[in-house]
């Protein structure tokens, strides 16, 4: 489901037919597959716009002083490697803790 996240992250609400396949492919059941892009975009895609945004940035050698304090004020931390380490790891416990049999989908 990650993966379709990723791939979705301008729109992140699988229609019925997605819902369907992510159904069959995860042995979830259609509350459960609900409730997971609820914790989803709440959790993950912020954090990922962060992410991308921070990139953005670095590649361009212009920080964002907004985006650099968003980050902070979301991960505690202060430098910005410390800030693109911290983002990588909740996104990695997000993924690790909602993974179940065949939920690569």
């Amino acid at each position: 489901m990650m993966e379709w996240l990723k791939e979705h992250q301008d729109k992140p609400y699988p229609n019925d037919d997605e819902k369907d396949m992510l159904i069959r492919r995860t042995k979830l059941t259609m509350s459960q597959i609900n409730y997971w892009f609820t914790n989803a975009r709440r959790r993950i895609l912020p954090k990922w716009t962060l992410q991308r945004l921070l990139e953005e940035q670095s590649a361009s050698g212009k920080m964002n002083p907004i985006t650099i304090k968003q980050c902070q004020q979301l991960l505690g931390t202060k430098s910005i490697k410390s800030i693109k380490e911290a983002l990588q790891k909740d996104i990695n416990l997000f993924a690790e803790s909602t993974h179940s049999p065949g939920s690569d989908a």
